[in-house]
């Protein structure tokens, strides 16, 4: 999380991290999934904000004593998403109809890595 605090500050926003009660104090999972997940998901957070705020928070939903659902939400104050818009962008090479990767960066790719690693269980 160094790393995302650190771009956040270079741009002057604010990045929040919230932990709900009740989420455990040690979890199993797969870690380089997880990383690549939230590096693409926060990432982009940071890189389409200008001003304002990212926030992160994070919940775990038990099934019973031996696992349990984690859920991610990423909230931010960026440029934002149209609903039309929003089945493309997580497939492969596709970026937001207009959005300029030259005033961006990317290649279209991080959250089609990410959907792919989440959808796969």
């Amino acid at each position: 999380m160094l790393l995302f605090n650190e771009k956040a500050q270079s741009k002057s926003l604010e990045l929040n991290y919230v932990v709900e009660s009740g989420f455990p104090e040690t979890l199993m999972f797969d870690e380089i999934r997880l990383k690549q997940v939230l590096f693409n998901l926060v990432g982009n957070a940071i890189k389409f904000t200008r001003q304002g705020y990212v926030n992160i928070r994070l919940r775990f939903l038990p099934k019973n004593d031996a696992t349990g659902e984690l859920f991610i939400e990423i909230e931010d104050t960026g440029i934002g998403i149209p609903e039309s818009q929003q089945q493309i962008i997580f497939e492969a090479f596709q970026q937001q109809y207009g959005q300029s990767n030259r005033e961006y960066g990317g290649t279209g790719l991080g959250l089609a890595i990410s959907k792919t690693f989440w959808s796969k269980k």
